[in-house]
Order: C-alpha cells, then structure tokens, then sequence
C-alpha cells in the first residue's frame, strides 16, 4: 500500500461499486408496494360488483354492446334493415344471415328475403311454385303451415306427385304496396310462379290510419319511413345532424379502442368505458328528440315523408288506406293474369274484428287492449274491407274472407296484443288458405279441358 494512503476504518465496510439501500428502506418500498396492489385489487373488485349491478350480463354483457361495432359501427345494427330502392326496405344479409321462423331455420337470401333460397325459380311438369306475400303473418303461415299448406294442394290429384315450393315474399311489417311491388321485382329476375297468395289486411288497416298519419308521412309508404330515413339529413337540422354524427363515431372508436386493448380484461377500465357510453348516449337520444320536434313543429322534409296526407282526419285516412289495399290488389291480379298465374288473396283474421273469436282467458289478458288504436282501426276498417272485397270479386279477383276461420275456436291461438297467432293458429290459416287455393286451382284445370 502507498505510503500516503490513509488507513482504511475497521468501522467502515469496503465499497462493493453499488450502493444499497437500508434495510428498513426496503421495507417501507415493499409496504407501499403492497398497499397499492391491494387498493388496485379494491378499486377493480369494486368495478367489477358495479359493473354486475348496473350492466345486464356483467363484464359478458359489456362485451356484447361492444361487438356489434365491430362489424355494424353501431349499438344496433339498424334492426339488420336496409333500403331497398323497389320495395322500400329489406333484411340485410350482412348481419342477419339466418333467422328462426316457428322452428325453421331460413336464411336471408341475397335479395333480402327471408327464404330458404333465393326465391328465383322456373317452372316446370313436376312442380307447382308458390309465392306468399303480405306482412308477420303471412310470413309465419308461410313457415309454420308450411306441411299443412302443401298437404292440401297434394289432395288435388293433378299436383299430388309434384315438389310444392314456398317462395316467401312476405315480410314482418309489410303492407300494400310493397306486396305488389315485391311480386314485380322478382318477376324482374326471372322468378315464376304457378300460384300467388296474398294474406293481409291488419298492416294495411292499422298502420297507415294510425302509425303514418300521425307522423304525417304518405299513407302509401313503409311504416315507419321517416325514422328509417333518419340518416339522410335534412338541410335545415345539418347543425344537430352533425353532432349526432360525430357521437356515433366517437361511440364506435371508443368501442373498437376497448376491444383491442390490453387492459380490456380489467373491471375499471371497461367501467369507464361503460360510464363514457352512457354519456354519450343520452346526449345521442337529446338529440334525436330535438329533431323529431323540429319535425313535427313544422313540415317533414319530402325524403322523410313523401306526399304529406291530403286530410288530417281519421276516417279519410282509413278510406284512403282501403283504396290503396284494394287498388293494389287489383293490380297484382292483372299481373298475376298477364303471367298466367293464379292469384289469390285472403283477409287474415284479428282478435279485434267483433266477433272473430271467443277470445279465451289468457287471450283476453295478454292479447287484448281496449285502449289499443290498432284495435279501434281494425274494428272501423275490416268491415270497410270485406265491402270492397265484394267490388275486387266482381272484377275476378279470388278474394276470400278469412276473418271468421277461427270463429269457432276457444282455444288459445293469438299470442300478443296486435295480430299474431301461435303455430296452431298458423296452421289452420294454412289449411284454410290451401282448401281455398285448391279449389281454385281445380277451376282452372277445368277450364283448361274444356278450352280443349
């Protein structure tokens, strides 16, 4: 050792080239490091038990609100609903490829339709093709009754050996016109038809009496039209349309941000998410509020609401809707007839026409309202209905009345407050409709030979 170096202190330890904490240091470090894992296991055991009380499903349930931006871009992907530039609207095979119909599974076909195939089909010697339009109704009888439907016409000996097949062209929420025009499209694409059957009368009553004329959209369009149109903005509300836009993106950033990030497992963070989407969400509903009253304060735009109604009153509106169900009726049989197809139309029957059914004790308290509007169109309209019923006979159309076919039913069949019918409902509406079908199927063979 040189000999200027001072001694080194026995008391001092030698430098080991790295400095150490005390030991009671460590100790405090370790004390606050646990303390804060426990608060951050509290703050997320919290989270998690609010989010259990506030959110359907829990922490599954916030998943669920979140996936459908994924693919929609938004909370609900526009009831699967798309425009359709012939008959109004259609289901959007892009985010509902398969539906349940009463036990049968259909797919929505690439024209929109619920259908087991596209719909598009040729005739031939061994099949009798046949068509069902109208609204929920039809398209349930066509699903439902399907067995009982087909079972009638195979009773006709000239069809017993051929493949009956249903082509569906009614649809949940369908009334006149778009039945005519939904025969008109696919007459385009090159479908034919041996028989079409027409089952309505509720919707084309109930919903433009009641549901248009009150938003002061054309009685002759889609219910509904001006809320299906909402996303087309109105020049004058180009401000509050603005922000309802840019809340739809924001939900949909914050939605497909929380997905993908990696503490999306954490109870905390998905609760703020949930917190923010509700913020969001009720200023998106103040909004749209704000533009149904600037709406109703003053006149819809045209693309909201088409030909205003020419009277505000009640009865005109109904007499007007009855002209319209009757004229497009008419105008299916010319076509029907200019294609060499058998055209048939039905009334289908309603808890609220007097007299249609002795309404048993669960219908009475589950599927029948006094107060209900519905109820009062159908009990001003159906008998307005069957009088031009009379007028379409008298012009060749084969109109039967099918109002009474559960007249002498006690049995439960009706299964809400509005029109539908349980599968046994839906299966005599089929063999009634059937026996009507084949009768006249059986007319027109004859004919046929005796032309010959």
């Amino acid at each position: 050792m040189p000999e200027n170096t001072p001694p080194v202190p026995a008391s001092v330890p030698r430098s080991t080239g790295q400095a150490r904490l005390p030991r009671s240091a460590r100790r405090r470090w370790l004390f606050r490091g646990v303390l804060l894992l426990l608060a951050w296991g509290a703050v997320e055991l919290v989270s998690f038990l609010l989010i259990q009380l506030m959110v359907n499903g829990g922490m599954r349930g916030i998943l669920w609100r979140q996936l459908p931006y994924k693919n929609a871009g938004q909370e609900q992907p526009s009831q699967t609903e798309t425009f359709h530039p012939y008959v109004g609207w259609t289901h959007n095979p892009d985010f509902l490829p398969e539906v349940d119909c009463c036990g049968t599974k259909l797919k929505t076909n690439r024209y929109g339709f619920f259908d087991s195939t596209d719909g598009v089909h040729q005739r031939s010697p061994n099949r009798l093709i046949v068509a069902i339009s109208g609204g929920s109704v039809a398209w349930q009888m066509s699903c439902a009754g399907a067995d009982s439907l087909k079972r009638k016409l195979h009773e006709i000996p000239a069809y017993r050996d051929r493949e009956i097949i249903i082509v569906r062209l009614a649809q949940s929420g369908y009334k006149q016109p778009q039945a005519l025009f939904a025969l008109n499209y696919y007459l385009l694409l090159g479908g034919e038809f041996d028989v079409v059957i027409n089952l309505d009368g509720f919707n084309e009553i109930a919903l433009p009496s009641c549901d248009n004329l009150r938003s002061n959209v054309a009685l002759d369009y889609p219910q509904g039209w001006h809320v299906r149109t909402r996303d087309i903005v109105d020049p004058r509300d180009a401000d509050v349309s603005l922000r309802v836009f840019e809340i739809r993106g924001t939900r949909q950033r914050n939605a497909l941000v929380a997905l993908k990030s990696p503490f999306r497992f954490l109870p905390s963070y998905q609760l703020l998410w949930f917190h923010r989407e509700n913020q969001l969400q009720s200023e998106l509903i103040d909004l749209e509020v704000d533009l149904k009253t600037r709406g109703d304060e003053r006149q819809r735009a045209f693309v909201h609401s088409g030909p205003h109604p020419i009277s505000k009153d009640w009865k005109a509106a109904m007499q007007e809707s009855v002209r319209i169900w009757k004229q497009a009726s008419l105008q299916m049989h010319h076509i029907c007839e200019a294609n060499h197809i058998l055209y048939v139309h039905a009334i289908q029957p309603n808890q609220y026409d007097t007299g249609s059914k002795p309404l048993s004790e669960e219908e009475q308290e589950e599927c029948y309202s006094a107060e209900l509007e519905y109820g009062h169109a159908v009990k001003e309209g159906y008998p307005i209905l069957r009088q031009e019923a009379e007028a379409l006979r008298s012009q060749g159309v084969h109109v039967f009345d099918l109002t009474q076919v559960f007249s002498h039913s006690t049995q439960t069949l009706y299964i809400d407050p509005f029109c539908h019918v349980n599968h046994h409902g839906s299966e005599m509406l089929a063999e009634a409709l059937g026996e009507r079908v084949g009768q006249c199927l059986s007319e027109k063979l004859k004919d046929s030979k005796d032309q010959k």
